[in-house]
């Protein structure tokens, strides 16, 4: 195997019902005490449709070739960024705990962590030296595995 691509997506439904429940809470709410609040509901519909498209087109693709690891989250980045072999000093393959260990999903920064985190039950940690971590949710363990291990153990 020459190459390694896996590509991920959100699970929208999952997000997008307890978002328009909070979304639409407050404005509802304002509009049956004032008896109006017309403009309060538009922008908060506004704002749920504007936050599942947003959703909805969240993508991630990790590539690892022979060169290094290559990957690119959409929305954020246009091209993809690669971090090279050489320059990985420490890795490790973990449970992920999306909300535990980086607060969420997307595009994650908790001080020195950077984590790109969008479907998957594992978490591939990169040491870059000069404290810093990159972090990407992998789906498939094992291969991520074996391919990394060719390169550097």
């Amino acid at each position: 195997m020459t190459t390694y691509e896996e590509k991920q997506s959100l699970k929208i439904m999952g997000l997008i019902i307890p978002i328009a429940l909070f979304t639409l809470a407050v404005p509802v709410a304002l509009m049956l005490k004032n008896g109006g609040g017309w403009l309060a509901l538009a922008i908060s519909v506004g704002t749920l449709l504007a936050s599942a498209l947003l959703l909805y087109n969240m993508r991630q693709t990790i590539r690892l070739d022979k060169t290094g690891i290559h990957y690119k989250q959409a929305i954020i980045h246009r091209t993809f960024r690669t971090i090279p072999w050489s320059t990985i000093k420490n890795w490790q393959l973990k449970k992920l705990n999306a909300l535990g260990d980086y607060g969420g999903w997307g595009y994650r920064t908790t001080g020195k962590k950077k984590g790109y985190i969008i479907e998957g039950n594992y978490c591939l940690e990169l040491d870059i030296g000069e404290r810093k971590l990159v972090a990407l949710s992998v789906k498939n363990k094992v291969s991520v595995e074996d391919f990394i291990g060719k390169f550097l153990n």
